[in-house]
């Protein structure tokens, strides 16, 4: 019988099945006083393993803290927005997908950009950065959503550099927040969400 090598080393792509997952529905009374070990210990149990559509959620809080937790073992996380627009987060996996046509690949193919770029060897790491990222929204002025969302996201790494401390400020839009923190992980050792500078900030990722 004939081999063909070639056969054994081609993969072939899978159809990938997302977990839709929305936290309001898993804690009813959420509120601003959640509890940062109960949400996480929701998602390993509901989640583990699994590839995640994150649906779009009040509590952005609540929102980056999932995303934290989801990116120590989700192969791949896309965010749905209540426009029913869906934009892949990212995907740490070497399988071969095959995904439905209406994700939008091109804001992660953004941030892989931006992260093979970033310099890493500053001198002297600073102490604390803290962006703005409602206020980069308001100021970028594209019409449609995903170019003013690639834009605001181009100004918000322009002003990041490593740090201790990373605080990104603001309320909306949710998917700029959650790109910026993703971008964040290996450049800063922790990561804050505040709401505003009047409000007590929120522990998102660090020791």
């Amino acid at each position: 019988m004939k081999k063909f090598p070639f056969l054994k080393s081609k993969k072939i792509p899978q159809a990938i099945k997302y977990i839709p997952f929305s936290l309001s529905k898993e804690i009813k009374d959420l509120g601003e006083n959640f509890q940062t070990e109960k949400i996480r210990t929701i998602v390993r149990n509901r989640l583990a393993g699994a590839p995640v559509e994150l649906l779009e959620e009040k509590n952005l809080p609540s929102l980056m803290i999932v995303l934290d937790e989801l990116r120590k073992f989700s192969p791949e996380v896309i965010f749905k927005t209540k426009e029913n627009q869906r934009f892949l987060i990212f995907s740490l996996t070497t399988q071969v997908f095959l995904r439905p046509k209406d994700i939008d690949l091109s804001l992660n193919f953004s941030l892989k950009k931006y992260q093979k770029n970033f310099q890493l060897d500053s001198p002297l790491p600073k102490k604390e950065i803290t962006i703005h990222l409602e206020k980069i929204w308001s100021e970028t002025k594209e019409k449609d959503f995903t170019p003013r969302i690639k834009k605001a996201f181009e100004e918000a790494v322009n002003q990041i550099s490593p740090a201790e401390i990373a605080t990104l400020i603001g309320e909306k839009p949710l998917l700029l927040f959650l790109l910026v923190q993703f971008f964040l992980y290996g450049i800063v050792g922790e990561i804050w969400y505040q709401k505003n500078f009047q409000d007590s900030p929120i522990k998102i990722y660090g020791f």
